[in-house]
């Protein structure tokens, strides 16, 4: 009888060990994560039209968020999309080249900074298309937090493209 109350107690103590773990570990990379841009300043070059407002609330969303931002306008975007690799169906209205990743759309926050954190053998990410407002920029209108972002891996022999979990 005491041998089942000690291995109870022990079983309970090892889950609540593991949950606890588990737990832990969530929260602190979840934090780590969202930490990552502003523990050090992350330089980026956003290649957009003169014209697109929708395009500067980006920047200055970016800007915002720590990020060091140089923009370049463009009357055309194709020469950098084609520099980049950019596969046709993953393009927006605007490019953001950070280190050796491009960031094609209206990427969210935690999307760039599970790049930054993971630096997977990718070409880069996409959230494709035209946000639904063109006028400004906000996470809701451009960006919902569920929309699916994209990595491509377009510089090997065969493209592929795979859905990120944020």
């Amino acid at each position: 009888m005491n041998f089942k109350n000690n291995l109870s107690r022990l079983s309970a103590l090892a889950v609540l060990s593991i949950a606890f773990f588990l737990i832990f570990n969530f929260v602190t990379n979840k934090q780590d994560a969202l930490a990552l841009n502003k523990a050090g300043k992350h330089n980026v070059e956003v290649f957009k039209t003169p014209s697109c407002g929708c395009c500067y609330g980006y920047v200055k969303f970016l800007e915002e968020e720590k990020f060091t931002v140089k923009q370049t306008d463009m009357r055309s975007l194709q020469a950098v999309k084609k520099k980049y690799n950019i596969p046709l169906d993953m393009q927006s209205c605007h490019t953001t080249i950070l280190g050796k990743y491009f960031i094609e759309g209206h990427v969210p926050l935690e999307a760039i900074n599970k790049l930054l954190k993971e630096q997977p053998d990718i070409d880069g990410i996409a959230l494709p298309g035209m946000p639904l407002s063109a006028s400004t920029w906000n996470s809701w209108e451009c960006a919902p937090p569920i929309a699916p972002v994209s990595a491509s891996t377009a510089r090997k022999s065969r493209p592929s493209r795979v859905k990120m979990a944020v």
